[in-house]
């Protein structure tokens, strides 16, 4: 099996960790498949922080979040990601548990089966700080994913894959000692159809290069150039027809029939009949939604009533039965 690259939890130990040869079986790696949406969100997460410590002049706080998904054996789905809130207590980095706890509550809630899987930061390496995080996440996941996204990377690699690395923890003994390290792992980025179409679409209307300027979208691109074409062809049409009533272009009468029908089905907009039949159909269209609240209204008065009704009749009967 290929060597398998490993980050220590310390300074120390980085240099003596850089590979190894991994004698696990083949079968019993966890396939790790990671979804468009959490990239999104994780270079959404960088540029905001980034943009705001520029507007601020402050240096941009580290990126964090928690990777959401299911995982069922050895297959590991990460499907949607969110930020986490956290300080800085004597210059370590301290994870806000209770607002974390919320937020899996609430994934948990709105997805059924999705579950914590790990947690997500950016730069161009793990770092021994990082174990700290990787702590915290284990306390909801015993054996939690570590993401990080290089949004920095400018090598000829970032051309063929994107520049993202995940990693798994593992206890070692070194010298003796219990060591905690980060464990290259593969994964595979899985894109379903709709994210497909999601994610082309927000590549078509992105912004490229410049901020202030944006390329546009292909279908407004479409009916812009549609558009101008209608304009030259109606133009032409009226300079026939002007040169025709002057005498300057001999009488067509075939092409004159062709204009007039293509005239009469366009819709007319300033005519007494349609602005009539515009009115009428929109003043049906209001007394359809008005009956229908009225009955919605008198549907919940009836349930109300007939409600209040049962009320009564059981508090007479208690009475009843006192007496």
């Amino acid at each position: 099996m290929q060597d398998t690259e490993m980050t220590s939890v310390d300074e120390k130990d980085e240099e003596m960790l850089v590979q190894r040869e991994d004698s696990g079986a083949g079968g019993g790696e966890r396939q790790i498949q990671i979804h468009p949406l959490v990239i999104v969100n994780i270079t959404d997460h960088q540029t905001r922080q980034k943009c705001n410590s520029q507007l601020s002049q402050t240096d941009a706080p580290q990126v964090i979040g928690a990777l959401f998904g299911i995982q069922k054996g050895l297959d590991v789905a990460v499907y949607d990601s969110f930020e986490m809130k956290y300080d800085y207590v004597n210059g370590e980095i301290q994870i806000d548990k209770e607002f974390l706890t919320s937020r899996i509550q609430q994934f948990s809630q709105v997805f059924p089966g999705f579950e914590l899987l790990g947690w997500y930061t950016v730069g161009a390496k793990a770092l021994p700080s990082d174990l700290a995080v990787h702590r915290v996440i284990m306390e909801f996941n015993e054996s939690p994913l570590f993401l990080i996204l290089d949004p920095e990377s400018r090598g000829p690699s970032t051309k063929k894959k994107l520049p993202i690395s995940l990693f798994e923890s593992e206890l070692h003994m070194l010298n003796g000692v219990p060591k905690m390290i980060f464990v290259k792992a593969p994964l595979k980025i899985e894109t379903s159809e709709t994210e497909s179409i999601a994610i082309d679409h927000i590549s078509k209307i992105a912004p490229i290069g410049d901020a202030s300027k944006s390329t546009l979208h292909p279908y407004l691109g479409n009916v812009r150039d549609a558009v101008k074409m209608l304009d030259r062809q109606v133009d032409v049409l009226i300079r026939f027809l002007q040169a025709t009533k002057n005498g300057e272009a001999p009488l067509d009468h075939n092409l004159l029939r062709h204009i007039s029908s293509i005239c009469n089905q366009l819709p007319v907009m300033k005519s007494e009949h349609f602005n009539a039949a515009f009115t009428q159909e929109y003043n049906d269209a209001l007394l359809v939604s008005y009956l229908a609240t009225l009955t919605k209204g008198a549907t919940n008065a009836n349930i109300v009533v007939d409600r209040f009704t049962a009320t009564q009749e059981r508090h007479h009967h208690q009475r009843g039965t006192m007496l």
